[in-house]
């Protein structure tokens, strides 16, 4: 390794001024480039800014990091201009709010009538179950059936009121009730 440092020390001697051997630290392997005058004019249809940029270059290594670190500095700087204010903050959780305010309400009822119409349903079935029951065993408009009568044969399993309410058979002649009343009837 120290006979390529000396090697390159002795080709740098032999060349024009323009000229000066330079050997990266990361890299251990001789690297020569032209040294920029400061009495050369930019060339046409380049920008005078990089040719005084190039000026005070001195090796690639440096060239490497500066534009890393201007590369960090315009990303630094879009990432600051991205950001949002306060206000567009506020704006937005006032649009959230306002949405939740008016579809929290519906979202309740939407499930109450789902319930409702789930219970009717099965009051439905009940009185079906009540009127084949009837027609099977040949009873008149005041026989009152029991669960355990119709539960096996004509319902399979026993149905449950969604909102927690407890069904009432009742006789032949009355519709099937839930203790919860209201739209839960039939």
């Amino acid at each position: 390794m120290a006979n390529t440092c000396a090697k390159s020390r002795r080709l740098g001697a032999n060349r024009p001024p323009q000229y000066a051997p330079i050997t990266p630290i990361l890299l251990h392997l001789p690297v020569s480039f032209p040294l920029p005058s400061v009495e050369r004019l930019p060339q046409r249809g380049r920008d005078p800014r990089s040719a005084a940029r190039q000026r005070w270059v001195s090796s690639p290594a440096q060239t490497r990091w500066r534009d890393r670190r201007m590369m960090r500095e315009l990303l630094n700087r879009r990432r600051r201009q991205r950001g949002f204010t306060l206000v567009e903050i506020m704006i937005v959780v006032l649009i959230i709010g306002i949405l939740l305010a008016v579809a929290v309400p519906s979202f309740m009822n939407a499930r109450e009538r789902s319930r409702a119409q789930a219970c009717r349903s099965n009051l439905r079935q009940i009185q079906a179950a009540k009127e084949q029951w009837a027609m099977a065993t040949n009873q008149g408009p005041n026989a009152e059936p029991t669960q355990a009568q119709l539960s096996p044969e004509y319902i399979q399993t026993w149905p449950q009121c969604p909102s927690g309410g407890n069904y009432t058979i009742g006789n032949m002649s009355t519709n099937p009730t839930c203790s919860i009343g209201g739209t839960h009837s039939l």
